[in-house]
């Protein structure tokens, strides 16, 4: 039986090719693209990446990232080969309108000791529709521009932007099973007794293990939008980026409950991104009072929510 004009494989592909020069070296670019960890650092679309399986050379990863204010969730699989400077990627089981999803990174040496990036993009769609494939092009551009953009300012400003990343940690025990501390703070209507300065806590958008909240520090107050990712039962990794002041980047945090005699050791730790041209010249302290503006404005104590 031939193949109908509704099957993935007949329809034309959508292609797009991004480019930009970074002015860092080509090791370091390629190790902030590879490194699961630096993502959320650097890219303000995405929060979290978890690796599933795998090593330095063939992953299965998660992403979830915030599309259009709606988080997203899916699963790649990925071949990396630093020598060559390349990174493939496919994505797994494609949820509609996307019936497939390949991709690569090439970051080669260019002019002047910088960088040359490309990530390139080839899929097809569940659907035969014109206005669907104009709007996932449309997507996909605003998407990958702000990925590479991000990109290119954290490995240009590396130094500076890490120096600008202020950290806070601390751990307590918590007289519950791990799984239980956690739950305690995965539901939203715990939140407005457990996070300091939050009234309440709305679900605004769900997907797999992940969801947008919107906290209100006191009524009548602003709201803030954070999306929080579960990617395992004892974890929490959250991330805000939008009502920040324009000296800050984007707000950073995790909890982690490990078993213990008796119930668990709750870790909670939050990292504050500022954003160092937006400071510079300042004195240490009026850098100190930014910050303290910032955990203060957000209503977000990282030390709340973990005693119990």
């Amino acid at each position: 039986m031939s193949a109908s004009a509704s099957t993935p494989a007949t329809r034309p592909p959508g292609r797009l090719a991004h480019r930009i020069s970074v002015m860092a070296p080509p090791g370091v670019v390629y190790d902030l693209v590879a490194d699961n960890a630096h993502t959320p650092r650097l890219s303000p679309t995405v929060v979290h990446i978890e690796r599933l399986e795998g090593d330095s050379h063939h992953d299965v990863i998660q992403r979830w990232v915030i599309d259009g204010g709606t988080p997203r969730t899916w699963q790649v699989a990925r071949t990396l080969d630093a020598d060559a400077g390349r990174i493939s990627f496919d994505q797994l089981a494609a949820a509609p309108p996307v019936a497939s999803m390949h991709g690569e990174w090439s970051i080669r040496a260019g002019a002047d000791g910088g960088t040359d990036v490309e990530l390139s993009h080839a899929w097809t769609l569940t659907v035969n529709d014109a206005e669907a494939a104009e709007q996932m092009v449309r997507r996909m551009d605003t998407g990958i521009g702000k990925q590479l953009r991000g990109l290119k300012r954290f490995a240009e400003q590396l130094d500076a932007l890490t120096e600008h990343e202020f950290t806070q940690e601390t751990s307590v025990f918590v007289p519950a099973s791990p799984l239980e501390a956690v739950d305690a703070l995965w539901g939203p209507a715990h939140r407005p007794g457990r996070l300091s300065g939050s009234a309440s806590a709305t679900v605004v958008a769900e997907a797999e293990r992940c969801r947008s909240v919107d906290l209100r520090t006191a009524p009548g107050g602003p709201v803030l939008r954070r999306c929080y990712v579960r990617p395992v039962d004892t974890v929490i990794v959250w991330k805000q980026t939008e009502g920040l002041p324009a000296y800050c980047r984007s707000v950073r945090g995790e909890v982690r409950a490990r078993p213990a005699a008796g119930g668990s050791t709750v870790s909670v730790r939050r990292t504050d991104s500022l954003v160092p041209d937006a400071l510079a010249g300042l004195p240490a302290a009026a850098v100190a009072e930014r910050l303290a503006e910032v955990r203060t404005g957000a209503g977000l104590d990282p030390f709340a929510g973990s005693h119990g």
